[in-house]
């Protein structure tokens, strides 16, 4: 089946609506996404390029449980 362009505004919608996004794609040369959009539409199924991707630094609130060397957890598969 052919895949529709939507924006990112529109497959946002859809995922609020509970539709899917399985026949949508999205092109992603022009713009930037915010990272708390990137999570919506990752989870929709739609995979966001790095490039993409907009993040802040300013809008990261400081959380001193959070502070210090993060260690990777392997978990069991």
């Amino acid at each position: 089946m052919t895949h529709h362009k939507i924006s990112v505004s529109e497959a946002l919608q859809k995922l609020e609506a509970g539709e899917s996004l399985r026949y949508y794609s999205i092109d992603f040369d022009r713009i930037k996404v915010e990272a708390l959009d990137v999570m919506k539409l990752s989870k929709g199924g739609i995979v966001v390029p790095e490039a993409a991707i907009y993040y802040n630094d300013d809008d990261i609130v400081y959380d001193e449980e959070f502070e210090g060397d993060w260690v990777r957890v392997d978990h069991p598969t």
